[in-house]
């Protein structure tokens, strides 16, 4: 799921995280990095490349989507590893958005914490999750299967929509444009503006 693509944030703002993330990175050699990105440091300019590789935590992190990324791409017939490149490409483009944030060191964790449990669950890297079957008001079916992931992942599974979801806050998932919110136990499903309340039988 590649997310919905927004405008790329003033530039202003983009420099100020260009210059701070260089400074940081002058202070903190790559090489004292427990876990370096994936990406080559001395070759990328980008905003948010150069604050991941000034922070050894998003370095961290940055490293583990990649593997997370590439144990997908092994795993998949060209034509959807092509398209999962492609995704994953467009992502990146929308991490830029942390450059306008309050905390863009926070929001970068997040969106590469975020991006690594979806992709592990979306490809069956993260393990069997606990299924569970659920009626909404309207009187259809809603299949929920929570996954081990950090953060937590949810897949809706909703007659042929199927539904990746973040938690974004505690009991909050979201993603693609759908929102589930979980309520004892079940929860209000948001999708395409409509609300939709379902529990177990």
């Amino acid at each position: 799921m590649a997310g919905d693509l927004t405008p790329t944030p003033p530039r202003g703002r983009h420099a100020l995280l260009a210059c701070l993330a260089a400074a940081l990175t002058l202070a903190v050699p790559h090489a004292a990095l427990a876990t370096p990105p994936a990406f080559d440091c001395d070759a990328d300019t980008d905003g948010v490349r150069l604050a991941i590789c000034a922070d050894p935590d998003l370095g961290t992190l940055e490293r583990t989507l990649a593997e997370t990324v590439a144990n997908a791409l092994a795993g998949l017939p060209p034509g959807r590893a092509t398209a999962l490149g492609e995704e994953q490409a467009a992502w990146w483009d929308q991490l830029k958005m942390c450059g306008d944030a309050a905390e863009p060191a926070r929001c970068i964790g997040d969106a590469l914490a975020g991006r690594t449990a979806l992709v592990a669950a979306r490809f069956d890297l993260a393990g069997s999750g606990a299924t569970e079957t659920l009626v909404c008001a309207d009187g259809s079916g809603l299949v929920r299967t929570t996954f081990p992931t950090a953060p937590v992942v949810i897949r809706l599974d909703r007659g042929a929509i199927r539904l990746y979801l973040v938690e974004r806050g505690t009991g909050v998932f979201a993603g693609g444009g759908a929102q589930f919110r979980v309520a004892g136990d079940g929860g209000t499903l948001v999708l395409d503006g409509t609300e939709t309340t379902c529990a177990a039988p």
